[in-house]
């Protein structure tokens, strides 16, 4: 990247606050507001966050614990669930105020026509990119929290109305998709400035495919709640088109700057603590299926071989595990400008390859299946040479053959056979298998949904039965906006880990 970049990066570099959904009490003291804000500083702002569910801190990093993708290597603390709270006040302080402005900036006919709003490029796109971004972000907070302040939350900056209310979740996926849409037909061919536009680098028709994508995202998770709706909101989007190839993926990029370094960097190299690992749940399930992504996703360890940090360990085995050959994340995770694939290609394509074997789309599922595989490989360089160089001879005998995606989708575990319900289970599991460090937050999503794969608490959570279904609203909730958030549970349920969201209604394992 230009020098620009870095420099603009390293100005918008803010650190992560904690503060709660339901208070906005001090909404409007975002720091990346000036007198005269610039929309291209506000939009790169906001896209600092567009990993903040892929892995949102080093310290407790629940989107990739929860999918039970990671576990502990150094303490146990964070896979025993009982930090049960989250903040996602930071999202609405910091990336959807952000986007709020923008849109503000560009529908005012005195502001948009001033350099600190067209310098950045076609109002028509900043306001479409803004709402796409902004409906990324709001997707993510009700996933993880259930019913969350949404259609009076934009008040909170522009009426100080300090105390929102809580929607359900059906109607903020409504109003997204409806957002979404109209978003999505109104991008048009004029220009946006690359250099402050740092994931797709200025490229409309990219954001319109992430657009659609994340149409599908909502649309498929309505399949057990609303499939009629789902099915609907999905074919339209599947029309419009998706991310279906690597080079459309919506990556998160880095510096080479300690300020805006990759956050595995941060916490390996920068703060020298290394505490987490990928997790035995993982490396067993790529090893059983003969999965030449195991090369990808992890070290082999001192004798060639891979073994995964078990989850949910008990203090008393850290020490004697630390003195296994365990692996241990790739280079390729936390160099300091390594960057965070957030949505990917393999991903869309197996959303897509779920609705069509679900007869919402005219296509044919098992190709889709495939396409996914192939793209999660690609990816991931399985094709690359020297890839299992370091990778004692037995198990690289039974990896290599499997580099072929033809041959890996062969198997009689990855192979689709026609039965509907087998077929849908491979396909969620090889979801999980390609989602690994990328938006874990969805990754959850999907077992909430379906139970795959079979994941359960370690040993260390007793009387935790199953994996957190929501995470809860942080206690200052209750001060800052108490009548608010009574209304809301009422609705949604008590205010615990064992409350589903709107759309998970399948029974657990």
């Amino acid at each position: 990247m230009r020098m620009s970049i870095k420099k603009a990066l390293l100005l918008i570099a803010v650190p992560a606050l904690s503060v709660s959904c339901g208070d906005f009490g001090d909404i409007n003291e975002n720091p990346n507001l000036t007198a005269k804000p610039e929309t291209k500083y506000l939009f790169l702002g906001a896209e600092q966050y567009a990993d903040y569910f892929c892995w949102n801190n080093n310290y407790n990093p629940w989107t990739q614990l929860y999918p039970q993708y990671i576990s502990e290597r150094a303490n146990v603390q964070f896979t025993k669930f009982s930090i049960k709270t989250n903040a996602c006040g930071i999202i609405y302080r910091h990336p959807i105020q952000n986007l709020d402005r923008i849109i503000q900036m560009n529908t005012d006919e005195k502001q948009k026509s001033d350099a600190s709003v067209f310098l950045f490029g076609s109002s028509n796109n900043q306001i479409a990119m803004a709402k796409t971004l902004k409906a990324f972000f709001y997707m993510h907070v009700t996933d993880v929290w259930g019913m969350t302040p949404y259609f009076e939350a934009e008040r909170a900056q522009n009426e100080s109305l300090f105390k929102p209310k809580y929607d359900t979740q059906a109607d903020i996926y409504a109003d997204l998709d409806k957002q979404l849409q109209e978003a999505y037909a109104q991008f048009d061919n004029g220009y946006i400035d690359g250099e402050y536009e740092v994931i797709f680098g200025g490229d409309m028709s990219k954001w319109k495919k992430l657009n659609a994508s994340i149409r599908m995202m909502l649309a498929i998770k309505l399949a057990d709640i609303d499939p009629n709706n789902g099915k609907a909101r999905f074919a339209k989007a599947y029309a419009d088109g998706g991310i279906v190839d690597n080079a459309d993926n919506m990556v998160r990029p880095y510096l080479n700057e300690n300020a805006s370094a990759n956050p595995l960097y941060i916490n390996i190299v920068i703060d020298g603590r290394k505490d987490f690992a990928p997790s035995n749940t993982l490396i067993d399930q790529l090893l059983a299926l003969k999965d030449p992504r195991v090369a990808a996703y992890a070290t082999s360890n001192r004798e060639g071989k891979f073994a995964g940090w078990p989850f949910g360990h008990t203090s008393e085995e850290v020490r004697e595990l630390k003195q296994l050959p365990l692996s241990e994340f790739p280079e390729r995770y936390w160099k300091q400008n390594a960057p965070v694939t957030v949505i990917s290609a393999a991903y869309i394509l197996s959303l897509q390859a779920e609705a069509a074997l679900r007869g919402w789309i005219g296509a044919d599922y098992k190709a889709l299946y495939a396409e996914a595989i192939q793209k999660s490989f690609e990816d991931n360089g399985i094709f690359t040479v020297g890839l299992l160089e370091k990778v004692e001879s037995e198990t690289r005998a039974v990896l290599e053959p499997n580099c072929n995606v033809a041959t890996y989708v062969a198997q009689p575990e990855v192979a689709l056979t026609g039965d509907v319900t087998t077929d849908m289970e491979k396909i969620f599991l090889q979801r999980w298998l390609g989602n690994y460090m990328q938006d874990g937050t969805q990754a959850w999503c999907d077992w909430r949904r379906s139970n795959i794969p079979n994941i359960k608490p370690g040993k260390v959570s007793p009387g935790l039965k199953v994996l957190p279904e929501r995470m809860m609203y942080m206690p200052d909730d209750y001060e800052a906006n108490r009548k608010n958030y009574d209304e809301a549970i009422k609705l949604q349920g008590e205010n615990a880990i064992t409350t589903r969201v709107w759309w998970d209604v399948k029974a657990n394992n």
